[in-house]
């Protein structure tokens, strides 16, 4: 059984792909569940919360962490929050909470890290475009993780996939959703 980190942006804004996700772990033979988490933090920890931040830190830590000593995988659709749990929440924390934070931390995988492990047979992909352009989420790229992106698509038959190098969007998680930085995000963005 693998489980989903629940994040707020897939959960709200976007949960056509939270559900594709689970579909997909299914057909590959898995049995998705929603992980008992709360927020990871990176909105908060963007802003300079880091107080807020921890208390998040360490609900994720204890509520997460009967699955990684299970030794189960919690799959993760958003970059940034694989960051914040993966990198910051260790840092964040002290004493047990922080060893709870860093074996959740092991078991955390992105998205397309758990189907790159995933036995090519059991996850039959049709013939799809035959040019992918793959524009790589800016966490993702600092994790390293845009290989293992790059390595599931073209699993696709007949695809080619072109990693755009294109930089940063100019979004910054939640930057970016500020009135007042539309002109800095749009520059950024624009930069190559």
């Amino acid at each position: 059984r693998s489980f989903i980190f629940n994040d707020t942006f897939t959960n709200y804004y976007n949960p056509d792909v939270g559900l594709a996700g689970a579909k997909v772990l299914s057909k590959a033979g898995h049995r998705p569940a929603l992980a008992p988490n709360v927020c990871c933090g990176r909105p908060l920890i963007s802003q300079g919360l880091l107080a807020e931040a921890t208390e998040l830190a360490a609900r994720n830590a204890a509520a997460l962490h009967p699955i990684a000593e299970r030794g189960q995988r919690i799959v993760f659709l958003e970059p940034s929050c694989l960051s914040a749990v993966r990198e910051d929440a260790p840092s964040l924390l002290r004493g047990e909470a922080q060893l709870q934070a860093k074996r959740v931390a092991e078991a955390s995988v992105l998205f397309e890290e758990f189907l790159n492990d995933v036995d090519a047979a059991r996850l039959p992909l049709k013939e799809g475009p035959t040019t992918i352009l793959l524009h790589g989420h800016c966490h993702q790229k600092a994790m390293g993780l845009l290989a293992p992106a790059k390595a599931v698509l073209s699993r696709i038959p007949g695809a080619t996939v072109v990693d755009l190098n294109a930089g940063c969007c100019g979004m910054a998680g939640s930057f970016g959703y500020v009135r007042d930085h539309f002109d800095v995000s749009r520059a950024i963005g624009e930069r190559r």
